[in-house]
This record gives structure tokens, C-alpha cells and sequence, in this order.
């Protein structure tokens, strides 16, 4: 077991998967953190990057990455709300609206299943 701060603390397994949905708000100057559709703490956002060229998932730009897999991960143009957060965390799949043939996703399952 090992526990993460955001302000209280949220005890996690290193052998189980979670849902984490991180938003972003710059107008209302607020970040949210949902961890498996609950809603766990709000921040400050701070004023949005000049430079929208580069977005990292699973590391910062000082060089701090995630140790572990990410599996799946989801981009929206929109502030997800709770109700939204818990919805997507209750999700029984993950269908795709358009032809996956050559899509990220699609690559990325053609990657990990060939390990």
C-alpha cells in the first residue's frame, strides 16, 4: 500500500488499476483530481501555457515520469463535472465512434499485445 498527498491523503495499491480523470480550468482558475469517478481535491490552475505545441501524458517537463502503464486515456475539449467523471469511471467499454483502422489506439494494441 502507499499513499499520494493532494492535500489529504489517498491510499493506493501498486498492484491495481485506477481510473484518474485531471481537469483543467483557467477561466475559474481551478484543477480538479477524480480518482475512480470520486471527486478527491481542487487546486489552482494557474495561467494556461503560451506554448500549446507539446502535451505530455505520464511526465513533466523537469524529466518526472510515471512509474507504471498507462492504458488508456481520453482528451476532451470541455471541463468534464463530477457526474461526467463517475460516468466515465462506470463505463463498461470503450467503443469507438469512428474507424479504428490505423488509429493511435488501435496502434498501441497492435504494440502491447506483441510483447
Amino acid at each position: 500500500m502507499m499513499a499520494l498527498k493532494f492535500g489529504k491523503t489517498f491510499k493506493f495499491d501498486v498492484k491495481t488499476w485506477y481510473h484518474i480523470i485531471y481537469t483543467c480550468d483557467t477561466k475559474a482558475d481551478k484543477l480538479s483530481l477524480y480518482i475512480n469517478g470520486k471527486w478527491i481535491q481542487d487546486g489552482k490552475s494557474g495561467k494556461t501555457p503560451q506554448n500549446m505545441d507539446e502535451r505530455r501524458i505520464s511526465s513533466e517537463h523537469d524529466g518526472r515520469f510515471l512509474h507504471g502503464i498507462v492504458d488508456e486515456f481520453r482528451i476532451y475539449n470541455r471541463i468534464l463535472n463530477e457526474k461526467e467523471a463517475l460516468q466515465n469511471f462506470k463505463a463498461t467499454n470503450n467503443s469507438i465512434v469512428v474507424e479504428a483502422s490505423d488509429k493511435l489506439a488501435v496502434i498501441w494494441a497492435c504494440i502491447k499485445s506483441a510483447r
